[in-house]
């Protein structure tokens, strides 16, 4: 995934809660050896962190790209759809 400065990423390991923030930065970091670099990305998180997980630099394997509109609506539909089962 190409991550970009001002973008919305979800962090989370999959299996716990999600947090929000924004991309500050993005680079580069070796791997180790014998394995491909990987890229790292400065968050600025928007909601309360828990005391373990503090702003800084994560690895993108644990953050999702968020966009907006699209998830508002996918979110909105899926919720319309839910209504309709429900009310049968």
């Amino acid at each position: 995934m190409n991550y970009k400065v001002g973008d919305v990423v979800l962090w989370s390991r999959g299996t716990g809660r999600g947090y929000y923030g924004v991309v500050l930065e993005t680079e580069m970091r070796p791997g180790l050896p014998a394995s491909p670099p990987w890229k790292w990305v400065k968050v600025k998180f928007t909601v309360p962190l828990p005391p373990e997980l503090q702003d800084g630099w994560f690895r993108c394997d644990h953050l999702n790209c968020i966009h907006g509109h699209h998830e508002m609506y996918r979110i909105q539909t899926a919720m319309s759809e839910s209504e309709k089962m429900k009310a049968k």
